[in-house]
């Protein structure tokens, strides 16, 4: 019999076209997430308390983790997480703890004021362990049973295309994959993020991009990188809502990137993640406002502008694409500051 844990982190997937499937989950976090604070607890059975600094769903994923297990559970945030998530954190037990404001045009910005916070309260909070959903490779390895149900469905991907936030989902389906069948990786970040090499600044969209490097990204596993901006992500989150599929930005970004792949493509299989869940945006992205502010995904928005390195990139395009070769970032920077 399915559990609630279960109905959370399995993956179903949606047809879009032909060659086009979506690989949504109800709550993607929540698969490593619970991977991870079990490990945890076979590894310290003495832990009282779980620490983590989030804005997204990864918290949603603790929360539920936490609650199942018993477990106390400290996030923390900054101003931008809304406050519907919050409310949702807090009914399930979460203690969610916001850094001030100030530290958002800081170096760092607001992902090291809460580092700075998590610390401190790895200090001072006995029997508490910091799950590191950035840097440790649990997070990475629970995604090869998604990879798993992935294969088991029958279909035979040849492009996977994710979201980049931590880098986990993406590095962490395709190497499972990888072990079975050739794949190719195409991750999907925004402008201001410092993931592909450019410059950091404020971000609008929320749920992808990093100020910091993570180490589950895996950029040898990494053959190309889009960045959507904002507007795009939305309006293409419109028009996968009006099919039918309950997702949010985040989904319209990798969805806008693998529908330009699929046709570029149309004898190779593309899945695409969907990282979020329509539900989170009902009062912010989906109201009627924001409907008017972005209005319908044009023609202009399937086709990216293409890019050589990621200096080229600029913040007027809704949609842009680099090949990314499986290079380490560094190779690719050295590359840059020769031309």
């Amino acid at each position: 019999m399915l559990t609630k844990i279960d109905d959370l982190c399995t993956p179903t997937f949606h047809h879009w076209e032909p060659n086009l499937t979506a690989m949504r989950f109800e709550l993607m976090k929540a698969l490593p997430a619970f991977f991870r604070v079990k490990k945890l607890l076979l590894r310290n059975p003495t832990i009282r308390t779980i620490v983590e600094t989030t804005s997204g769903t990864a918290g949603l994923g603790l929360a539920h983790a936490c609650q199942e297990l018993g477990l106390r559970l400290i996030l923390i945030s900054d101003p931008a997480i809304d406050a519907e998530l919050q409310s949702r954190l807090e009914a399930l037990g979460a203690k969610v703890i916001k850094v001030d404001a100030r530290f958002k045009t800081e170096k760092g910005g607001f992902q090291k004021a809460r580092l700075d916070e998590l610390n401190r309260i790895l200090k001072t909070e006995a029997g508490s362990l910091w799950t590191q959903q950035y840097h440790h490779e649990d997070w990475k390895l629970a995604y090869a049973s998604a990879a798993g149900d992935l294969l088991a469905s029958g279909i035979e991907p040849d492009i996977l295309v994710a979201a980049c936030g931590s880098g986990a989902s993406g590095s962490g389906v395709a190497r499972a994959i990888a072990m079975v069948r050739p794949i190719e990786l195409h991750m999907v970040d925004t402008y201001h993020s410092t993931l592909f090499g450019t410059p950091e600044g404020p971000r609008d969209l929320r749920g992808l991009g990093n100020s910091l490097i993570p180490g589950n990204l895996d950029y040898t596993l990494v053959d190309g990188v889009a960045w959507i901006n904002n507007a795009a992500a939305v309006a293409a989150a419109y028009e996968i809502n009006r099919e039918g599929l309950d997702v949010g930005p985040t989904s319209g970004a990798t969805w806008l990137t693998a529908r330009w792949l699929g046709h570029r493509f149309p004898t190779r299989q593309v899945v695409f993640i969907c990282a979020d869940d329509g539900r989170r945006y009902g009062n912010t992205v989906f109201n009627a406002n924001q409907v008017k502010a972005f209005g319908e995904i044009s023609a202009r928005d399937y086709e990216p502008r293409i890019v050589n390195l990621p200096s080229e990139t600029n913040g007027t395009d809704r949609f842009q694409y680099m090949s990314w070769g499986r290079r380490t970032l560094e190779e690719v920077l050295a590359a840059q500051s020769k031309s």
